[in-house]
């Protein structure tokens, strides 16, 4: 998370602590991984990209009357992190936390999804899909469509594998512990003829706010931001929205990017990410929602 001057910091929700910034509140970033090593003043003094903030020690922070805690950590967190982390909010009884890292270490996709799909906002789990097994149990790569964007599509398009977590790709996806199968939803030429889509849109607070929908070139089978040829604004449909939110409340997130995908009137999410980038074309104007929608809220 360092630039390649080695003279900033650059973590994926800069952009929306900048808009904090904007908003009016005063941030203060503490630096777990200071708590844990012996960092010099000069690792320190490295300032966030956007932000402009420093990475404090948390003997360093002298102001210590916060309205609000931020767990603002990737996914999944180390053990020895979330002692560091537990012990500095401890010192903040009855302090609204978001995100808590005591709630989301336990969240992967297998948990957003188990949990969404219930309520009809999420594409099914094909943990029973075989066609692409290899004689030792595992996925084979070559019954797949070469990978794109870190996944795997089956031949048939009848599946998609990615990995578990959006921040920690050190297992292997074709392990049963380092990916998960889901269902793939092909929407090639559904509202613009040659492309596919997908959507992201911002969730803060228990709400779904409005977000971008991207339609990118029919030959990239998993599609980003950065292909896209239109983008355009993008709500997820009130009821369905309202119960992603409900069940997403339900397991502790309080702010994150969804990812998704429209097949006619239906949207059906296939990734949340807590941690997400939060500066760019697309994505500054989500970062603003979600802190007003967080001001608004927690009245900060």
């Amino acid at each position: 998370m360092i630039n390649s001057r080695r003279d900033m910091l650059c973590p994926a929700t800069d952009g929306l602590v900048d808009e904090l910034l904007n908003l009016g509140h005063q941030v203060v970033c503490i630096n777990i991984a200071a708590e844990e090593y012996d960092f010099t003043v000069a690792d320190l003094a490295c300032p966030t990209m956007l932000a402009g903030l420093p990475c404090l020690r948390w003997k360093d922070v002298k102001r210590k009357d916060f309205d609000v805690v931020w767990h603002n950590i990737k996914d999944p967190t180390p053990p020895k992190a979330i002692e560091h982390v537990n012990r500095i909010t401890a010192e903040f009884e009855g302090v609204p936390i978001w995100n808590d890292v005591n709630h989301l270490r336990t969240h992967t996709k297998q948990k957003y999804i188990s949990t969404l799909f219930p309520l009809g906002c999420a594409v099914p789990i094909q943990d029973n899909y075989t066609q692409w097994l290899g004689p030792d149990g595992r996925v084979d790569p070559q019954k797949c469509f070469p990978p794109g964007a870190g996944a795997y599509v089956s031949l048939d398009k009848a599946a998609i594998r990615l990995h578990l977590s959006n921040n920690d790709r050190s297992l292997n996806m074709f392990h049963r512990d380092g990916g998960i199968t889901l269902r793939y939803f092909d929407n090639e030429g559904m509202f613009h003829p040659g492309l596919r889509s997908f959507f992201r849109v911002p969730y803060a607070a228990g709400k779904c706010l409005e977000g971008t929908r991207y339609h990118c070139p029919a030959e990239i089978l998993c599609p980003k931001s950065g292909h896209a040829k239109i983008a355009e604004p993008f709500s997820m449909p009130a009821e369905i929205g309202a119960k992603a939110a409900v069940g997403l409340a339900s397991i502790g997130v309080t702010l994150a990017h969804l990812e998704g995908i429209n097949v006619r009137d239906a949207s059906y999410l296939f990734d949340v990410n807590p941690f997400p980038s939060s500066f760019g074309v697309s994505l500054t104007p989500m970062s603003v929602k979600i802190a007003k929608r967080l001001e608004q809220v927690y009245d900060v």
